[in-house]
């Protein structure tokens, strides 16, 4: 589809870096105090939706596996499951414990 794929790779990774500091710069103006030494409210949750596209960008063009498909999609599949998961459980069950006190 596209000639230059490594031009594609570099803008997507540099549109990747561009959306984490976003998100930290609003974070920083948000919640953190002027010259505080670190920047309040930074979790992961909010870098793993970006990730995938992230590695997808650095990854070499081609790589070659012996991995049966279903298996290397079974993974994947799997990985953004587990990160869902843990992502909803980091932020409904302080709900659930605040709501039961």
């Amino acid at each position: 589809m596209f000639k230059n794929r490594h031009v594609v790779r570099g803008i997507g990774a540099l549109a990747c870096v561009g959306a984490t500091m976003l998100v930290v710069t609003a974070l920083y103006i948000a919640f953190t105090p002027v010259a505080h030494p670190t920047i309040n409210g930074v979790q992961y949750r909010y870098v793993f939706p970006i990730m995938p596209l992230f590695f997808y960008c650095i990854s070499p063009a081609r790589v070659h596996s012996h991995i049966d498909r279903r298996v290397t999609q079974t993974m994947v599949y799997g990985g953004f499951a587990l990160m869902t998961v843990l992502t909803l459980m980091d932020v409904y069950i302080p709900l659930l414990v605040a709501t039961l006190k």
